[in-house]
């Protein structure tokens, strides 16, 4: 099944600051789950990707989430752990980042 990946402004109240997160529009299956939290944003839930993720890579933001500045990164950790990225449809879809999928 495919899964979206998509650039959304989030507040974070604690810090006052707006970010640029990475979401999704459900729960992936495979490793990425373990990653997944919901996060309010305008009223309304979605799923943001936990920084954790990002444990052995360079950048991590001060929020808890990963943030846009982190796709590279994320990318590489979806290829190492069997999804694949498919850029080309990606360009079709307004909003999306990515559209990638878990190999069986």
């Amino acid at each position: 099944m495919n899964f979206y990946l998509y650039k959304t402004c989030y507040y974070h109240e604690i810090q006052q600051t707006y970010h640029n997160i990475i979401t999704t529009h459900t729960i992936p299956e495979g490793l990425l789950a373990l990653y997944i939290k919901n996060v309010s944003i305008k009223n309304s839930c979605t799923y943001a990707i936990k920084n954790t993720i990002l444990s052995n890579y360079m950048f991590k933001s001060n929020i808890d989430l990963c943030t846009i500045e982190n796709l590279p990164d994320l990318v590489s950790w979806l290829l190492n752990n069997g999804y694949t990225v498919d850029k080309c449809s990606t360009l079709k879809i307004d909003n999306a980042v990515l559209i990638c999928k878990k190999l069986d």
